[in-house]
């Protein structure tokens, strides 16, 4: 996400939107989950975009669809990829 403001601004856009960081957990599983509870749904499927291959293994064991991104998973490297 990119919003143009000032840093007041955008904390308190992101604080209505959720954001989960390693401040609310030193395991990126536990991040993840955080992210998801903040959203307040259920979902049948949970695809995750990331560029580590932690992140690889946490979408795994959290049993998430996992998408690389960038170029050292040899991921996507363009929006235009995302899109059908």
């Amino acid at each position: 996400m990119a919003w143009i403001g000032t840093t007041k601004t955008v904390a308190l856009r992101l604080s209505y939107n959720g954001l989960a960081t390693s401040d609310d957990h030193f395991q990126r599983k536990e991040i993840m989950l955080n992210a998801l509870r903040q959203l307040n749904r259920v979902f049948e499927t949970v695809t995750y975009y990331g560029d580590g291959h932690w992140d690889a293994v946490a979408a795994k064991a959290l049993g998430w669809q996992f998408v690389p991104v960038g170029t050292k998973l040899n991921g996507l490297t363009r929006y235009e990829q995302c899109v059908s």
